[in-house]
């Protein structure tokens, strides 16, 4: 009994250190790239319309539109790879209609508003 409690905590602290281990190099991962992430839990679009005082957004995916909200948790990352640049943080100031974007969202896909748990914007400056 012991040891089997012992080895569920062991693989459940493993598959958390996993979790955090890929929030951690998140950021240095380009738009679409995640593994995992990109096209299964994420919403890779254009941005449509910028609410910068309500921290929303919405992003243009396909046919279809799908309204973001940033929570103060939520990081913004600059993803400059298309400019060879390193990635960095942003903030929600960052997002600008016309952008290419990635969001990880909370809720399950698809969906017409969700949640950030983080979001990707490209940028070449």
């Amino acid at each position: 009994m012991i040891a089997r409690n012992l080895l569920l905590f062991v693989a459940l602290s493993a598959l958390g250190g996993l979790a955090q281990a890929q929030q951690a190099t998140e950021m240095y991962i380009p738009i679409g790239a995640s593994p995992g992430v990109s096209g299964k839990a994420s919403v890779v679009g254009t941005i449509a319309t910028v609410e910068t005082e309500g921290r929303r957004f919405s992003v243009k995916v396909g046919d279809a539109a799908v309204m973001v909200t940033i929570p103060e948790t939520a990081p913004v990352w600059l993803d400059r790879s298309r400019g060879k640049g390193p990635n960095r943080a942003g903030s929600p100031l960052d997002l600008k209609p016309g952008l290419s974007v990635e969001v990880k969202s909370r809720e399950a896909l698809p969906a017409e508003s969700i949640t950030a748990e983080w979001v990707k914007v490209a940028v070449t400056d």
